[in-house]
């Protein structure tokens, strides 16, 4: 139910982007949906009622889609912050909006195809009702895979988003921005909520991890689920509550 709800919420910020022309002359909005996008796409594999068995077409093809989008989704989060750094450093964003697409499209896939490279697509342990199809077979490959393309990018994200925010607050705070302070200061609060809300979702997903090398925690795991699944809702929120301008385009429609 989670699942379907945030990809409802999360389908609606993508709508917006198609649907109205003038949302997408703004380059901040377009990284918005398609962190929105990503999430969607990322949260296919819960909205099927069906548990494919680890060997199935179904649960390679679920893996995949696990393993792919959500780093994608992390990693637009972090290019907005990164924009966002480079407005208030130089007055403009720091590259070519078609170099962002290859790395923040580009990083993950290759991550997530290397897995083929000592594993496959599928489920850890088949006896376990509360996991998802991501990485199975071999389980320190799987491991090893997991903590490379979910822990390890994840908290790459967290780190560089924290310290290039850092920056643009001491660059707020000593009056260096490139741009005048008023845009500056609408600018992060406008778009600041959108890394803590990742952050939010993905952090229970982080300490569940930790918490299973110690027991096997079935509440940990459904509630960290909850959180990872509902980013798309936070999403939704975060827009709709900044945008002036989206809820009057959907208002005139």
């Amino acid at each position: 139910l989670v699942a379907v709800v945030s990809s409802i919420c999360s389908a609606f910020v993508v709508l917006t982007l198609i649907l109205f022309p003038s949302m997408r002359e703004r380059l901040f909005m377009r990284i918005i949906s398609f962190i929105s996008l990503s999430d969607l796409l990322g949260n296919i594999p819960y909205m099927t009622v069906i548990r494919p068995a680890s060997s199935s077409s179904m649960c390679k093809f679920s893996g995949f889609i696990n393993l792919y989008f959500y780093p994608v989704t992390w990693m637009w989060t972090t290019t907005l912050v990164y924009f966002l750094y480079g407005l208030a450093i130089n007055g403009r964003v720091p590259m070519s909006e078609l170099s962002v697409h290859g790395l923040c499209w580009g990083v993950p896939l290759i991550l997530t195809l290397l897995v083929l490279t000592t594993n496959d697509y599928g489920r850890f342990d088949e006896n376990d009702d509360n996991e998802v199809c991501t990485v199975g077979g071999d389980e320190n490959s799987a491991f090893a895979w997991r903590i490379v393309i979910y822990y390890g990018l994840f908290l790459s994200c967290v780190f560089t988003m924290g310290y290039l925010y850092l920056k643009i607050i001491r660059i707020k705070r000593i009056g260096l921005s490139s741009v005048s302070e008023g845009m500056l200061n609408l600018a992060v609060e406008s778009l600041s909520y959108y890394p803590v809300a990742m952050i939010v979702s993905w952090i229970p997903e982080f300490i569940s991890f930790i918490i299973q090398f110690d027991h096997h925690n079935g509440l940990a795991t459904h509630v960290s689920a909850i959180f990872k699944l509902a980013n798309g809702v936070f999403m939704a929120v975060i827009f709709f509550s900044k945008s002036q301008h989206a809820r009057l385009l959907w208002y005139r429609l």
